[in-house]
C-alpha cells in the first residue's frame, strides 16, 4: 500500500482562467519528465536568443553590405558572388526556428495541465513559425545557386526571379514572425498564471509579442529616405529587434534557475511509499 503524503513542496494551487489546478492534476507522477522537459525549454530558449543575436550580427556584418533590397539587379550580382557567405545568416536563422519548435515543445509537456487549449494553439503556431524558418532559409540558399547559374544566361531573368523570391522571402518571414507574435503572447500568460515566469518577464513578453506582430503585420520597409524612420512598422522594429534576444534569453535563465522546488508554484506535488 501506498499513500500521498507531502514531501518538501507544501500544498498549493495554481489559478488560471479556467478554475484552480491542484497538485495532483499538476503533475502527479510525471514530475520528472516535466522537470526535463523544463531543462530542455531552458537550453532551446537560450539557443533561440543566440541564434538570432548571431544571425542580426553576422547580417549587419555581411548581409546588409550585400543585399540593400532596394536595387535586385546590383543586389543579385552581390548575392550570387557571395553565395557562401550569404549561407551564415541563412543558417542562423534555420537554427533559431529549431529552437523555437523545442521550447515550444518543452512547454507544452510541462505547462499543459494549466491551459490544454491555450497551449495547443501557442504549440501550433511555433511549429508553424519554426518551420517556415526553417524552410524559408535554407530553401533559399539553394535558389542562390540556382540564380546565379540564370543570371550567366540571361541576366534580366535572374533579376525579375530573384526579386520575385525577395518577395517571397519577405511574406513567409512576416508570416513566421506573426505566429512567432501568437506563441509569445499565449506562453507569457500562461506561464505567469502558473507562476512559471516573473511578473517583468511577461510584460517584457507581452510587448515583444505585440511588436512582433505588429511590425510584421503593418509591414517593415526599407530604410531609404528620412521619412521611413517615422513609419509605425520602423517604431515597432526598434523594440521587436532587440526583445528577439533578450526575452528568449531571459526565458532560459528563469527556467535554468528555478530549482525542483519551484514546482511548487505549480501545484506539484510527489508520492511516497508508505
Amino acid at each position: 500500500m501506498s499513500s500521498a503524503v507531502p514531501t518538501e513542496y507544501p500544498r498549493t494551487a495554481a489559478t488560471t482562467g479556467g478554475g484552480t489546478i491542484t497538485n495532483e492534476s499538476f503533475v502527479g507522477s510525471g514530475s520528472g519528465s516535466r522537470m526535463g522537459a523544463r531543462r530542455v525549454g531552458a537550453f532551446a530558449a537560450i539557443a533561440l536568443g543566440l541564434s538570432n543575436l548571431g544571425a542580426t550580427i553576422y547580417g549587419i556584418v555581411v548581409g546588409v553590405p550585400i543585399v540593400n533590397n532596394i536595387d535586385p539587379g546590383r543586389d543579385l550580382a552581390k548575392v550570387t558572388a557571395n553565395t557562401l557567405l550569404m549561407s551564415g545568416q541563412g543558417t542562423l536563422r534555420a537554427l533559431a526556428g529549431l529552437s523555437l519548435i523545442l521550447l515550444a515543445l518543452a512547454l507544452a509537456e510541462w505547462l499543459q495541465a494549466a491551459a490544454p487549449f491555450a497551449l495547443r494553439v501557442g504549440t501550433a503556431a511555433a511549429v508553424i513559425s519554426g518551420a517556415l524558418l526553417i524552410m524559408g532559409n535554407v530553401g533559399t540558399l539553394g535558389i542562390y545557386d540556382e540564380l546565379a547559374q540564370i543570371n550567366s544566361k540571361d541576366h534580366p531573368a535572374a533579376v525579375a526571379a530573384f526579386a520575385a523570391l525577395a518577395v517571397v522571402v519577405s511574406l513567409i518571414h512576416g508570416a513566421a514572425y506573426v505566429m512567432l507574435g501568437v506563441f509569445v503572447l499565449i506562453s507569457a500568460v500562461v506561464a505567469a498564471r502558473s507562476r512559471v515566469i516573473s511578473r517583468p518577464l511577461f510584460y517584457v513578453g507581452v510587448v515583444f509579442g505585440i511588436t512582433l506582430i505588429g511590425a510584421h503585420v503593418t509591414g517593415i520597409t526599407p530604410l531609404s529616405s528620412s521619412r521611413d524612420f517615422l513609419t509605425p512598422s520602423f517604431v515597432l522594429g526598434i523594440v521587436m529587434g532587440p526583445l528577439l534576444i533578450v526575452w528568449p534569453i531571459w526565458l532560459g535563465v528563469e527556467l535554468l534557475r528555478s530549482r525542483p522546488t519551484s514546482v511548487a508554484a505549480l501545484g506539484a506535488t510527489t508520492t511516497a511509499p508508505a
